[in-house]
């Protein structure tokens, strides 16, 4: 039986493995890439032809750390106002966007309950539309540490969204209820955050023991481990065993080194401060903004200290965080650029770089044969001008597994 095919021609490869732009077709057919480059449509009255002049065919874009139940709301009681259903809806509703922006891939650092994972098995059965979703399902934190929204004297139910793990034996339960629970990975909060009143985001977080646990728990069941990690919670991280440093602000030699010597990579999230700057000040309680004023110009720094040190860095921008919004994600890639990043190099940190870090480059982050067909046409060379992604209109076709899910006068 012949399998569909889609023969995309006269388009700018920038296929995510070569280093310079060459012209060329891709003929997919069925859920792969057939051939890259001067190849030809097979006969088959199941082909469609997509004619890319004018365009750049691409990997489909991979953000490597979201939330999909938050939505940029500025305070964590704006956030707990709405019941969890509601939550589960806009999650639905954001995973969509990331089609329209040119995401075929993301990766969920935290969502409440497990609607990172029900909203993955509904894009799988084909009963939304959306990306290709990693969840983390709830992360894990201390008591008293980050994502601990309220004070202790506050009763409320913060487990819906983080889990206080104290001590080898929790961390263990914990990990094995979120592996049956189909969790994809582990993430765990190494350091304080921004969000909450009570942490500063330097500090660590978790004993060497205790994170030492969590990645041995969460590899037994062959499971990779993301930290929130920045300072001396990034260290003791990477020390552990981490391979996925989220934020890493406070990046000095000696996070530098163990950077390297683990062959970690770093998210920087950049869009996560850059929004958190932008914000009005009154709209924050006074503990956090006093924190976003701490953190004004650190991860910039952090993340120039990462590339000039030669570490790897893949694309994640915590969208969902307060005024962080999804389907705003390709910001994050003029910020790399604005940064120090040449505009290829910021496209291989959303594509192959993204791949390698969630493991799956053998499968996706590059247009080459073999590989699942995940690919998106765009108007113009993002190569000369990368804020181009940022305009959803800009991004023509979608390809997902070798399904068309957008396609704009193609």
């Amino acid at each position: 039986m012949n399998k569909e095919q889609i023969y995309i021609k006269n388009g700018i490869l920038i296929d995510g493995v070569s280093h310079r732009l060459k012209e060329g077709s891709v003929l997919i057919e069925g859920n792969r890439v057939k051939e890259v480059g001067d190849c030809k449509p097979l006969k088959s009255g199941k082909s469609k032809e997509i004619d890319a002049t004018g365009c750049s065919v691409m990997p489909g874009l991979i953000d490597c750390h979201i939330h999909l139940t938050f939505n940029g709301e500025l305070t964590h009681y704006e956030l707990f106002l709405q019941p969890i259903s509601t939550m589960a809806i806009k999650a639905a509703a954001s995973a969509k966007k990331y089609v329209e922006t040119g995401f075929t891939t993301v990766r969920d650092l935290g969502s409440f309950e497990y609607i990172g994972v029900s909203v993955r098995n509904c894009i799988n059965s084909g009963i939304i539309q959306g990306p290709r979703v990693l969840s983390a399902g709830i992360p894990l934190t201390i008591t008293g540490g980050h994502g601990e929204l309220f004070p202790p004297w506050i009763n409320f139910p913060e487990d819906n969204y983080v889990r206080r793990v104290d001590g080898k034996v929790e961390i263990r339960k914990e990990i094995r209820k979120q592996v049956a629970a189909g969790v994809d990975l582990i993430k765990v909060f190494a350091s304080g955050g921004i969000s909450e009143e009570t942490t500063l985001p330097g500090i660590r977080e978790f004993s060497d023991e205790e994170l030492k646990t969590v990645v041995e728990e969460a590899e037994s069941a062959k499971k990779l481990v993301a930290a929130h990690a920045n300072g001396e919670g990034m260290k003791a991280a990477l020390r552990a065993g981490i391979k996925s440093i989220e934020h890493g602000f406070f990046l000095d030699e000696e996070g530098v080194k163990l950077m390297k010597e683990k062959r970690a990579f770093l998210v920087p999230t950049l869009k996560a401060n850059d929004s958190l700057q932008k914000c009005d000040e009154k709209s924050l309680t006074k503990p956090v903004a006093e924190k976003v004023r701490m953190i004004r110009g650190v991860p910039e720094k952090s993340f120039k200290k990462a590339l000039e040190n030669n570490i790897k860095i893949a694309m994640g921008t915590d969208a969902g965080s307060p005024n962080n919004h999804h389907g705003d994600n390709s910001v994050e890639l003029s910020l790399m650029v604005k940064n120090g990043m040449s505009e290829l190099q910021a496209v291989r940190a959303a594509t192959i770089n993204a791949a390698e870090l969630l493991g799956l480059s053998d499968q996706i982050g590059s247009i080459e044969a073999g590989k699942t067909a995940d690919l998106i046409i765009v108007k113009g060379n993002p190569l000369n001008n990368i804020s181009i992604l940022q305009n959803k209109d800009n991004i023509r076709c979608v390809i997902k597994e070798g399904k068309l899910l957008k396609n704009v006068n193609m």
